[in-house]
């Protein structure tokens, strides 16, 4: 039996305004992967930084890295380095780095009538509690129970 999934953490906290609840609600998958992949790509080509730093890499608003960084961690894509640099304001903020590239392949194998073969599609999604990374097709399958 496979649990409900969580895929990433919150985006919101339990002390959160209702409005950050709901502008939590309304982001988009497209929407979170596309800032997910900026930051990584930020990180690979400019080196480690605070999330100040990648919000004026990316020409973003403040602070929207920082929204991201956190899930970018869960999904074992960056990790922090335990230094502290100075934001925009002064303020000490975590350094992160993006780790090393590597092909992630899904982890779901395919059956067929004389056993089964891997999913040869790039893994996008890590779900934590299968501690593995699955392509959104092999995904819907788990979810819907095929």
């Amino acid at each position: 039996m496979i649990a409900e999934l969580d895929l990433f953490t919150p985006l919101t906290r339990t002390t959160d305004p209702e409005t950050s609840r709901a502008a939590g609600r309304r982001q988009s998958w497209e929407s979170l992967e596309y800032q997910w992949d900026v930051i990584v790509k930020a990180l690979r080509e400019h080196g480690p930084m605070n999330y100040s730093q990648i919000d004026v890499k990316c020409k973003w608003d403040h602070p929207k890295a920082a929204r991201r960084l956190h899930e970018l961690v869960r999904q074992m894509r960056i990790q922090a380095t335990g230094k502290r640099t100075p934001t925009h304001t002064g303020s000490p903020a975590t350094v992160y780095r993006a780790d090393a590239m590597k092909r992630r392949r899904c982890a779901n194998r395919i059956a067929y009538s004389h056993g089964s073969y891997p999913c040869d599609r790039e893994g996008q999604l890590f779900v934590k509690e299968l501690g593995a990374w699955f392509c959104r097709e092999c995904l819907r399958e788990v979810e819907v129970g095929v």
